[in-house]
C-alpha cells in the first residue's frame, strides 16, 4: 500500500490531479481512451471483488483504463506504473478500506494516509518481486 501511495503521489503531481491517493489517471490523460465494457464487466461482476470496499473495485477499473491507454500507444511519462503495487497486493489476497477517521485499514492494521508530498519524496521501500514479498508475507 505504501508503494501504491508513493507512486500515486508521483502521478498526481505530474498530472496536477485534484484527487489523491485514489483517482483515475487515464481519465486525466485521455478521457476518450477507456477499457471496453466487456473488460470492465469482468470486474463489476466478480463476486470476490464486490465483497470488498468499493475503492478496491474502482482501482481495478482504473487500472484497466490505464492499461487501455498503454495499449492505444498513448505517450506516458517515465513514472512507475501506479497500479502495479495494488494489483500485486490484490493478487496476493490483500484488500483495504478507509475508516471514518480516514485511516487506511488493511486486515487488522491501520495506517495514516499521510500527504502526497510526503510520499512523493520517499524512495521505494521494498522490491515488489515475488521472492521478496513471500518473505514479507511470512
Amino acid at each position: 500500500m505504501k508503494e501504491y501511495l508513493r507512486r500515486s503521489a508521483l502521478w498526481a503531481h505530474h498530472l496536477n490531479a485534484k484527487a489523491w491517493p485514489f483517482f483515475d489517471p487515464a481519465e486525466i490523460i485521455n478521457p476518450d481512451v477507456r477499457a471496453s465494457k466487456e473488460t470492465i464487466s469482468m470486474v463489476t461482476e466478480n463476486e470476490d471483488l464486490l465483497q470488498n470496499f468499493s475503492l478496491v473495485k474502482d482501482t481495478c477499473i482504473w487500472a484497466l483504463h490505464f492499461s487501455a491507454l498503454r495499449d492505444a500507444g498513448e505517450e506516458l511519462p517515465d513514472i512507475p506504473d501506479m497500479f502495479s503495487p495494488l494489483i500485486i497486493f490484490y493478487e496476493r489476497g490483500g484488500g483495504f478500506g478507509i475508516d471514518t477517521t480516514r485511516l487506511i485499514q488493511i486486515d487488522d492494521a491501520a495506517m495514516c494516509r499521510g500527504s502526497a508530498l510526503q510520499y512523493r519524496e520517499k524512495e521505494p521501500q521494498t522490491s515488489l518481486d515475488s521472492a521478496t514479498l513471500d518473505i514479507l508475507d511470512q
